[in-house]
Formats: C-alpha cells, sequence, structure tokens
C-alpha cells in the first residue's frame, strides 16, 4: 500500500540522478546556443524541446519507479538534480566551451589573416601601382590643358587679325 522509507529515498536520489542527467541534456542546448548564434524564436524552439523531453522523461520514470504515481518530492528532487549539475559542473563546462570557441575563432581569424596576406600586399602594389598612374595622368592633363589654353589664345589673335593682304585691293575703294 505505502513505499518504504528505503524506497522513499531510493526513488527521491534516483530522481535527484534523473535531474543530474537532464541537467547535462540542457547542458547540450547551451552549448548550442554559444557555438552557434542563434535568434529568439530558434531559443524559444529549443527551451520547447528540452520541457517536452523532461516531460516525456519524467512521466516515464514515475510510471517506472512509482507506478505512475506523481509526487512533488519527486519533481523537486528533479530540480535540486538539475540544479547541482547547472552550478557545479554546469559552469566549468560552459565556461571550457566558451574559451574553447574564442580560441578556436582566434585561431581561424590568424589563419583568414595569413592566407589574406599575399593578397593585401597585391593589392597595396597595385594600388600604388594604379595611384602612381592616376598622378601622372593629372599632372599631363593638366599640362595638356595649359597649352590647350595657350593655343587658343595664338588662335584667337590670328583669328581676329584683320591684316589684308597687299595684292589684294578692298572691295570698298572700286567706287
Amino acid at each position: 500500500m505505502g513505499i518504504s522509507l528505503s524506497g522513499q529515498s531510493g526513488l527521491l536520489l534516483t530522481a535527484c540522478l534523473l535531474g543530474f542527467v537532464l541537467g547535462a541534456v540542457y547542458d547540450i542546448f547551451r552549448i548550442a546556443r554559444v557555438v552557434v548564434r542563434s535568434g529568439c524564436l530558434i531559443v524559444i524552439v529549443q527551451d520547447i524541446l528540452f520541457w517536452l523531453l523532461c516531460a516525456t522523461v519524467t512521466f516515464v520514470f514515475l510510471l517506472i519507479q512509482n507506478n505512475g504515481r506523481v509526487r512533488v518530492l519527486v519533481i523537486v528532487s528533479e530540480g535540486i538534480g538539475a540544479a547541482l549539475y547547472y552550478y557545479t559542473i554546469g559552469v566549468f563546462v560552459l565556461r571550457k566551451v566558451k574559451d574553447s570557441e574564442r580560441a578556436v575563432k582566434r585561431r581561424a581569424r590568424s589563419a583568414v589573416a595569413a592566407a589574406m596576406s599575399p593578397l593585401s600586399k597585391i593589392r597595396r602594389t597595385v594600388g600604388h601601382q594604379i595611384a602612381r598612374g592616376g598622378r601622372k595622368a593629372d599632372s599631363l592633363f593638366k599640362k595638356e590643358s595649359k597649352l590647350l589654353k595657350i593655343r587658343l589664345q595664338v588662335q584667337r589673335k590670328m583669328m581676329y587679325n584683320l591684316i589684308r593682304p597687299a595684292n589684294k585691293p578692298d572691295i570698298d575703294s572700286k567706287k
């Protein structure tokens, strides 16, 4: 009819161990969030999946261990086990994952920089050549524009020069 004291303590310890395991499963979701930056919607979906998993596992656990009877103390024991994992091993695991992620990103950045170094040198060299060519073209353009102004001034003087040839008579003097 009732459960003995040793049976209840065994049930509570088993529930605490189950909570510890569920805390480790939640750490997998946390690691996924650290590694792959995701938006709010993805986090909500992950949380819903985690809680559905927890509800299913707890239901099956209660069916097997306690003949399907829901006891608040079992749920509290699961919470205590999850909290124990979260605040002890979970902190250590998450710190190591974040450190590893930073190290991988740092190495990836240095690898990309090493791969891009020859390209940046080529870009700088070509950029200097283009800039030098632009300066030469600019100085040539300035010289040509000055020469063009001089030529235009010379042609203007010729155009408005009204000197008549000596062998041609004036049209007005024929009267």
